[in-house]
């Protein structure tokens, strides 16, 4: 008895207790640590394996693209030789071929595809077999920068060497317009992931467009209109001027001029339609510089039928040379025939006149224009006539009363501008015009 209720004392005791319940806690933690830490490690190998596979993807779709550069490199090196060829004979196969010259252009461009040469070992690429035309696989290796043994091309899911798959040529109406290289397949392989990919490869046939047919004058000298009634229809190109020297000129379309559209005779008219643009944006050299310009008295110029007009250009005045006729004015005026760029694209021959400088301008003539006049001069004992230039008074106020006048010098100065003299024969020679114009910079 005695004994029991000792046993009996002790398991009502709590000593010990916490140990136990210590130690089982601690179990409980580690049991889940352990779980938590197998958790995170699972998932960073799951996340470390999609990487991979990401990676091993964008590197088989990389090594694609490879492929992709190089058959546009091939395809534009067929392109170039086919139209090189087509519009060399443009002119007769774009009525007599069946689809024109669309359809001699495809089949070039088909043929120019067939007879390339892949890489520094010079496979081709696509052959003629008696079972239709096949692509060489492998010969697509050339175009692609992988390292070397990661990429691996087949056809149809199949990597064996000289493997050829079939290259389909597609047509409508009788003209080729696309070649499908079919079934491509790729695998990449790199750091124990591997990727397969399978494509069709469509190399489509471009459209031939040449603006041959649509041009109506291309003229490299110009345009010039003597009478009559003219009318242009299409694409208008010049290298000069187009000059209406008397009767009517109409065009329409596009019309590109590297000068100016000049009216020049009494009663010129000009239309004009579509679209024009003066390209030349010279502002020194009058030949080089695009306006349209109305010289001739009762003369027409319509611009209503125009959706754009473009001008890069300004209009000139230009009178005619007389330096061979009057070599003093030649030799000590160096200025004799050059032009004055106006301020306005489209011009009027009245508009010159506000260019020219007031006559109080000028000591020794009393109007601008004006005719020369005759001097006798001794040089070395020798006696000679010749032409009084203008001579200008730079100093002279032309508006303006006390601080706020304005002199001629106060435009020219500073490099702002300069006064420019040109000269005109007229009666056959024998009488002079000068023009004294103001020029800005």
């Amino acid at each position: 008895m005695k004994a029991f209720k000792a046993l009996k004392r002790l398991l009502r005791a709590e000593k010990g207790s916490a140990t136990v319940t210590v130690i089982v806690t601690m179990l409980m933690v580690l049991a889940m640590g352990s779980a938590l830490l197998f958790a995170a490690y699972t998932s960073y190998r799951t996340a470390l394996s999609q990487r991979g596979d990401r990676q091993n993807l964008y590197s088989a779709e990389q090594a694609l693209d490879d492929i992709r550069t190089g058959l546009q490199n091939t395809a534009s090196q067929a392109l170039a030789s086919a139209y090189t060829q087509t519009l060399t004979e443009y002119a007769k196969i774009s009525g007599d071929e069946q689809g024109g010259a669309q359809a001699a252009f495809a089949r070039r461009f088909i043929d120019g595809l067939f007879a390339a040469e892949i890489g520094e070992s010079g496979e081709k690429l696509i052959s003629d077999t008696a079972s239709g035309a096949r692509y060489n696989a492998q010969a697509l290796m050339g175009f692609v920068r992988a390292p070397e043994g990661t990429v691996l091309l087949g056809v149809e899911g199949g990597f064996d060497a000289g493997a050829q798959g079939k290259a389909d040529i597609s047509a409508a109406k009788g003209v080729q317009t696309a070649l499908t290289l079919r079934r491509l397949s790729l695998r990449y392989t790199e750091n124990g992931f591997q990727s397969d990919l399978t494509v069709d490869i469509v190399i489509s046939v471009p459209s031939f467009r040449s603006e041959l047919g649509e041009y109506a004058v291309a003229a490299a000298g110009g345009i010039e209109i003597d009478g009559g009634e003219s009318e242009l229809h299409g694409t208008i190109c010049s290298g000069e001027d187009i000059s209406v020297n008397s009767g009517s000129l109409s065009l329409s379309g596009r019309i590109y001029v590297a000068d100016d559209l000049v009216l020049d005779g009494a009663g010129a008219s000009a239309v004009l339609s579509g679209r024009y643009y003066g390209f030349g944006g010279s502002f020194t050299n009058s030949e080089r510089s695009s306006s349209i310009i109305v010289n001739g008295k009762n003369s027409r110029l319509s611009l209503s039928g125009l959706d754009r007009l473009a001008l890069a250009g300004v209009s000139f005045i230009n009178v005619v040379d007389v330096s061979d006729t009057m070599p003093e004015i030649s030799e000590s005026m160096p200025q004799a025939g050059v032009s004055v760029p106006m301020g306005q694209s489209l011009a009027f021959k009245a508009n010159q006149l506000a260019y020219l400088i007031p006559v109080e301008c000028i000591a020794n003539y009393a109007s601008n224009p004006c005719q020369l006049r005759t001097m006798t001069i001794s040089e070395n004992g020798v006696t000679q006539e010749v032409y009084a230039e203008p001579e200008i008074i730079t100093d002279t106020v032309i508006w303006g009363e006390g601080g706020s006048a304005k002199t001629l010098s106060s435009y020219i100065g500073g490099g702002k501008g300069a006064v420019k003299t040109l000269y005109k024969n007229l009666g056959g020679g024998e009488i002079k015009i000068a023009y004294v114009f103001l020029m800005f910079n």
